[in-house]
């Protein structure tokens, strides 16, 4: 029997029903993505698919990408340059679910 992989942007988007979240957290999701520094210079498609693949082969770089993105996010919520932790729980929620 031939084995599939679903591919993680299409999974990402199909998750996402309303318009709306779908471009806020298409932006947080590319954020993150360059965070941990995938070239900016390909498709959000081709993003997701890199991470996926990353997360796959190195489970080590992956959990200190989002540990490091963490802490960025919390630093920057201590020194009041982000009015609500929202958008640091729909970021997560959206690497969760595209991967």
């Amino acid at each position: 029997m031939m084995k599939t992989q679903t591919d993680p942007w299409t999974m990402f988007l199909y998750s996402l029903k309303s318009p709306v979240p779908k471009v806020k957290y298409s932006h947080r999701l590319a954020t993150f993505l360059a965070f941990a520094g995938l070239p900016s210079d390909i498709p959000e498609e081709e993003q997701a698919r890199l991470f996926a693949s990353k997360v796959a082969s190195d489970m080590n770089w992956v959990f200190d990408v989002i540990l490091k993105f963490v802490m960025y996010h919390l630093e920057r919520m201590n020194r009041g340059r982000n009015s609500s932790g929202h958008g640091l729980a729909g970021i997560f929620i959206s690497v969760l679910f595209a991967v």
